[in-house]
Formats: structure tokens, C-alpha cells, sequence
């Protein structure tokens, strides 16, 4: 079997040359030039940065990362005051404890060195968190840069205030519960106050020409009196930090038992209404 074996095959090898001699034609052929070129270096068309953005308040946070970290030797950030034009003022990363300034412009600047395999295309792209940066650059070294306002960062947080009250004569003191403030989110330097404001008279259902007056503590009446407040500080090293919520006066409705006596007969009603704002500091 193994010598018949090789007879065939070289039986076969012997057709297939004399067909290929038979319909090859020297004078049809045309040729196909094919270049391959092999570059030294690897071009990167892109470059991303991402830093965190200045915000009113907080400290300087100098963290920066890059995108394909592998392409670079080295990456680097500095942080200024500046203007409108990029003039560099403050170089506040070096300044201990600064804090961003509400509305002030920071430029934020980027640089990085490629390792040496690898080169910066002309056609090339900068960003700093998703924004196109200004670019100067060589094919080895890049510097990119954005302007970037620092803006107040608001906390968000919730307000809650005492449950509705139903008293029956006779009654000269009239509890109102606390507000307070919980949930506090987002923090930034500052305080986030709770106000109460009140007209200071009960009115008749039936009948509103008629009235009671009364008094909440020492508070003012028709206007916006603050009872209470949320110190917050900016974030440190080891994460947000605050104070707590502070009752500045219990809230106590005060009635003069002569006015309760001059008083018609039936249900009086008034309406206490609260409201809580952020104050930077």
C-alpha cells in the first residue's frame, strides 16, 4: 500500500505541472506593488485628563488622572488664579490650606511626557474632564489647559417642620414643636438656616374681621425670623464634616389671657410658615 501510495502522488504532481505550463500566458501578466512601512514610534491622537474642578469653598484637590496611562512617563498638574486671558496669578496648589474663591477664574494645567515609544500626532486632541483644552505641544511633551470658574456648590438638604396643632380654651401657652434640618448633602462651607414668619393674629372661621393676638417667643412679626441653622464646613482629607443643626428658640405660642377672655366664642385658625436657605460663608 505505502508504494502505490507514492506512484499516485506522483502521478498527480506531474498533471498539475503540465496544466499550469499549458495556460500560463507571459504577455496577460500585470503587477501589484504592495508597501508596508514600519514607523518607530506609536502617534496617540487623543489625550484625556481628569482633575477635580474647583468649587467654591473646598480646598485644593490635586488628584489628576490621564487616560492609557501606559502612554506616559510622566504626568503632572498645576492649579492658578487667572483671568479671562490665562494670565497665571496665584499658583494655588502650592498654597497651604487655600480655598476656592466663589467667581474667581482658575486655570487648570495639564502636563504629561510620553514614554519613548510613542509620539503626539499634529491632528491631536486635549481634553480636561470632557472640555477641549488649549494645547501647546511637542512630540514628546504636552501641555493643555483649561479656564475654570469656581462656582458655589449648594448643599441639598430637607427641612422638617412641627405637625399641625389643635388646642381648646382655656390655653395661654401653645407648643409648637421644632423645626429641624436633616439630610445634608453636598457639603460646601457655610450655613444652611431655618426661618419662620408668622402675622401674629388668630382669625375667626366664621368671621376674619375677628381676632386673637398672639406672640412666638421674642420673633418679630411678618418677617422671615430665623429659628434655627446648619454649620457646614467644606470636605477634609478625611471626608465632609458638620456641626449639626442648632434650635436657636423653643417655639412657643404666647397668648394674653385678657384677649382670650374678650374673645367670641368659636374656632380661631392662624398659619405658621417655614422656609430654609444656604448662606456661603
Amino acid at each position: 500500500m505505502k508504494k502505490t501510495f507514492a506512484l499516485l502522488l506522483s502521478a498527480a504532481m506531474m498533471c498539475m505541472f503540465c496544466t499550469f505550463a499549458v495556460t500560463a500566458f507571459a504577455d496577460s501578466s500585470q503587477s501589484q506593488e504592495i508597501t508596508l512601512t514600519i514607523s518607530d514610534y506609536a502617534m496617540i491622537h487623543k489625550v484625556k485628563a481628569t482633575v477635580v474642578l474647583p468649587a467654591a469653598g473646598k480646598t485644593v484637590d490635586d488628584s489628576l488622572t490621564v487616560e492609557n496611562a501606559q502612554f506616559f512617563k510622566t504626568g503632572n498638574i498645576n492649579i492658578y488664579e487667572t483671568d479671562d486671558n490665562g494670565n497665571e496669578g496665584t499658583a494655588v496648589r502650592y498654597e497651604t490650606g487655600y480655598t476656592y474663591k466663589a467667581g474667581q477664574k482658575y486655570k487648570i494645567s495639564v502636563n504629561v511626557q510620553l514614554n519613548d515609544s510613542f509620539r503626539i500626532a499634529d491632528d491631536a486632541v486635549f481634553t480636561i474632564n470632557g472640555m477641549n483644552a488649549t494645547k501647546t505641544y511637542s512630540n514628546t511633551y504636552a501641555e493643555f489647559y483649561i479656564i475654570y470658574t469656581a462656582e458655589v456648590t449648594t448643599p441639598t438638604w430637607t427641612l422638617n417642620i412641627p405637625a399641625d396643632v389643635s388646642v381648646t380654651y382655656p390655653v395661654e401657652y401653645i407648643n409648637l414643636g421644632e423645626a429641624s434640618i436633616t439630610d445634608v448633602s453636598n457639603f460646601t462651607a457655610g450655613h444652611i438656616y431655618a426661618f419662620m414668619r408668622y402675622d401674629g393674629l388668630f382669625k375667626k372661621t366664621d368671621d376674619s374681621t375677628k381676632t386673637i393676638p398672639f406672640t412666638i417667643g421674642s420673633f418679630s412679626t411678618n418677617e422671615d425670623c430665623r429659628i434655627g441653622g446648619y454649620g457646614v464646613t467644606a470636605s477634609n482629607d478625611n471626608g465632609p464634616v458638620s456641626f449639626g443643626y442648632t434650635n436657636y428658640s423653643a417655639l412657643q405660642i404666647t397668648i394674653n389671657r385678657n384677649d382670650i377672655a374678650a374673645a367670641d366664642s368659636g374656632v380661631y385658625k392662624t398659619t405658621v410658615v417655614y422656609s430654609s436657605a444656604f448662606v456661603a460663608d
